[in-house]
């Protein structure tokens, strides 16, 4: 007969951690963390890998014009650096909402813009599903 699972055990979706507000506030915070990487390293696919199928722009363009700007902005950049800072997270259910201020540098622009990224689970992970700057 198959092994009995504990209340306890992880199951390979990952679906324990999100069971777990510890955990789920942590793998967050790692995904997060993970796409501020991404970007910094301007690995564009890794980076837009942090965003969900149904991810709907803040400013309403379509998400495959989305991407392909985000290509062209990311690529064309010599270099990136993204700190975060002050991050905050909150669990809602199936989603989990991270506050931060983020200090943004580049050859281009250099910003500090208090974020809201809203992540949302993912077979199995979280991914961003929402991303705006604060007022």
């Amino acid at each position: 007969s198959a092994p009995v699972a504990s209340a306890g055990d992880e199951s390979p979706s990952g679906e324990g951690r999100a069971n777990d507000p510890l955990q789920a506030e942590t793998a967050v915070r790692e995904a997060l963390e993970a796409w501020a990487h991404a970007w910094s390293a301007r690995d564009i696919d890794s980076y837009l890998n942090h965003y969900a199928p149904d991810f709907r722009p803040a400013d309403g363009r379509p998400l495959e014009q989305w991407r392909t700007l985000r290509r062209e902005r990311i690529g064309g950049a010599s270099s990136i650096d993204v700190k975060l800072a002050e991050v905050k997270i909150l669990l809602d259910g199936k989603r989990a909402i991270a506050q931060f201020r983020q200090d943004y540098r580049s050859e281009a622009l250099n910003s500090v813009d208090q974020k809201i990224v809203v992540f949302g689970r993912v077979t199995g992970s979280w991914r961003i599903i929402e991303e705006r700057t604060a007022k």
